[in-house]
């Protein structure tokens, strides 16, 4: 679980439910998960709202798989913290609330965007993605090791939309960054840019295959893999 500091020293971070867990049944459901603010001593943490978390369910005969599995495509919670406020979207809709570190609503911003349906090409991609990922470890796994997680992704559950958007960014003038939900197809990091008033400022494409790091003062700061896999630092000047 990733901790987020505030202006204030204040820590923020999120913990699942764990006993909720237990609840999972065949039907998709949503775990809680709890936001926390820890003071800067870390003498106290108080929880402040609890959200939707990850889309899990009970596969009814896995036998690649033992407890709640996620569901592909399904929707996650995502949060950023600013200055001394907290960005929450559930993905339920294309709505983000911003919220004071008492978890008080201060604000909330809503974008007309139609949800996209998870087609079956989207399947095949992430299923292929996920044993690219797998594949390397298989050869010193067990062979029913291998053949039950094939066996989960053949049965693996998927949601029928795509979630609105991926992960929260901010920049140096107070600009929500919100990137827009990315299948395994798609090649560039695309963000809609909102302004501390809530108005679109810009939507912003990076070069294909760069991963955003930070914004700030007209450029972009990202991670790029050349050919051979090797990272590298890459700057690009941000141009309308």
């Amino acid at each position: 679980t990733s901790v987020q500091g505030s202006a204030s020293g204040r820590m923020i971070t999120r913990q699942l439910d764990v006993a909720a867990l237990t609840g999972i049944g065949a039907a998709t459901g949503r775990v809680p998960e709890h936001v926390l603010v820890i003071s800067p001593d870390g003498s106290s943490t108080d929880t402040i709202l609890t959200i939707p978390g990850p889309a899990l369910y009970l596969p009814p005969d896995s036998p690649g798989w033992e407890g709640p599995a996620p569901v592909g495509f399904g929707p996650e919670s995502e949060i950023l913290v600013m200055g001394d406020t907290i960005v929450i979207g559930t993905n339920d809709a294309y709505e983000l609330t911003t919220h004071d570190l008492s978890g008080t609503p201060l604000r909330i911003v809503r974008i007309a965007a139609p949800a996209r349906g998870v087609e079956q090409h989207d399947i095949e991609r992430a299923r292929e993605a996920a044993w690219a990922e797998f594949e390397p470890r298989a050869g010193n796994m067990p062979p029913e090791i291998v053949t039950q997680f094939r066996s989960f992704l053949a049965g693996q559950r998927y949601a029928e939309r795509l979630p609105f958007y991926g992960a929260l960014a901010s920049d140096d003038e107070g600009n929500l960054w919100v990137q827009e939900y990315q299948t395994v197809e798609d090649g560039a990091e695309r963000f809609t840019v909102i302004g501390p008033d809530g108005s679109l400022v810009a939507r912003v494409t990076l070069p294909p295959g760069l991963h955003l790091l930070a914004a700030g003062h007209g450029q972009v700061l990202g991670r790029w893999r050349d050919p051979d896999g090797v990272e590298q630092l890459r700057v690009h000047a941000l141009s309308r």
